[in-house]
């Protein structure tokens, strides 16, 4: 395509989006809105594309596990309805007020390891430009969103006792000594 073409063909664009912009938010906040919201359980689908739809036969659903896959699925969807459990089964909760909450602790309590923060910052922000909601791609923040948890706890224990219980701390700096976990 000419480079007249992309010309003219963003022109119309962004001439609509002067006209309309209230569509355009919009057009841009829907694919991620499920990742935000604590209104919405994460998806759980038990259906992949296995052979007789087209797939390959490295993914399989055998027969003799159907009443598991059921039961499993009955399972997570009764949760998904349960109050305060359901809150659990929640993407929002894992992708995006997890790690705010946690670098929020961090940055308050041990600033110098905020920098640790920068994977979760650019995997949240990939979650985000992604095409659709779709519990898939937040899957890498679920199975995080726990560890950074732990990686806090321990940082609010360790400030909250003692440093060196029993030893005699005269002399001693506290901005030198730095024990336990970052935050």
């Amino acid at each position: 395509m000419p480079q007249k073409a992309w010309d003219a063909y963003f022109a119309v664009w962004a001439q609509q989006g002067m006209d309309d912009p209230q569509v355009y938010f919009e057009a841009l906040v829907a694919p991620i809105a499920g990742f935000v919201s604590l209104k919405d359980a994460a998806q759980l689908k038990d259906a992949l594309w296995d052979k007789q739809h087209g797939g390959t036969e490295l993914l399989t659903r055998p027969a003799n596990l159907r009443g598991m896959r059921r039961a499993a699925t009955e399972v997570f969807e009764e949760a998904t309805e349960t109050p305060v459990i359901n809150v659990l089964m929640m993407s929002a909760l894992y992708l995006i007020w997890i790690p705010a909450m946690c670098l929020w602790v961090c940055a308050r309590r041990s600033p110098r390891f905020t920098p640790l923060f920068i994977p979760v910052v650019l995997t949240v922000g990939a979650v985000l430009m992604s095409p659709m909601y779709d519990t898939r791609y937040a899957l890498s923040m679920i199975y995080t969103a726990p560890v950074l948890l732990c990686f806090c706890a321990a940082g609010v224990v360790s400030k909250a006792k003692p440093e060196h219980e029993g030893v005699d701390n005269e002399g001693v700096d506290d901005k030198t000594v730095s024990v336990g976990a970052p935050c």
